[in-house]
């Protein structure tokens, strides 16, 4: 019995820095280049702001919902540091699940991307496979 159950707290252990580290990852690539306009290169914030600025409606709920991701973030390294493995495991994957789906998008899109997209997407990808890890072997 003393096998798993050290097999389990190392399990938790690994997920928990894995878990940490596509957060921080995720964050990383918002910042990171993400639109390249001639000579300027445009972190994800300010695409965003730019339908804003072109004055078209609709993308307020999407802007403010990745402006917030940084914050989702900060509550997973939260949870994991507080020992409640799925509450982080949450966060995780929401945030997984939007940088995943915002980073796809910009990559297939016509424009030209810079390096933000890919990182967005690794930290997503590995976000999405370790929420999946915390919430079969997390604790409450």
């Amino acid at each position: 019995m003393r096998i798993r159950t050290s097999l389990l707290l190392q399990l938790r252990k690994g997920l928990s820095l894995g878990a940490g580290a596509a957060a921080v990852l995720m964050t990383l690539g918002m910042f990171l280049g993400w639109f390249v306009a001639g000579t300027r290169v445009r972190n994800s914030f300010e695409m965003f702001r730019i339908p804003q600025q072109l004055g078209l409606e609709g993308f307020t709920t999407i802007r403010v919902g990745w402006f917030l991701l940084p914050v989702v973030a900060v509550g997973v390294l939260g949870f994991v540091a507080l020992g409640r493995l799925r509450p982080a495991a949450a966060l995780l994957a929401l945030q997984s699940f939007v940088s995943l789906c915002v980073g796809v998008i910009v990559v297939l899109s016509p424009i030209n991307a810079g390096a933000g997209p890919a990182v967005t997407i690794l930290g997503g990808g590995a976000g999405l496979v370790v929420a999946a890890g915390l919430l079969v072997v997390g604790s409450e």
